[in-house]
């Protein structure tokens, strides 16, 4: 990911992708959460301090979180039945 602008949209695909596959439970809920979280924070530390090694962090932090719901959504797309069409 090369800036913030991309975390974003991964997380609405993952939303869907979870929302489609009937996967979302209170993992995924906390994790979806936590990024959202993560996000208002960087928008806070931006318009305020701007300190940019702190930013770092809270960005990486919510890559984090997409990389987590990345996983959970492809274990639940795998696990769906049907979900694979050359089966």
């Amino acid at each position: 990911m090369r800036n913030q602008f991309e975390v974003p949209v991964l997380f609405y695909v993952l939303c869907f992708v979870m929302w489609a596959a009937q996967s979302v439970t209170m993992v995924a809920l906390v994790i979806a959460w936590l990024f959202v979280l993560s996000r208002v924070v960087h928008a806070y530390i931006h318009t305020g301090s701007n300190y940019v090694p702190m930013r770092r962090k809270v960005f990486m932090f919510s890559c984090l979180m997409i990389l987590i719901m990345l996983i959970l959504a492809g274990v639940a797309v795998m696990s769906t039945p049907g979900s694979i069409p050359f089966n």
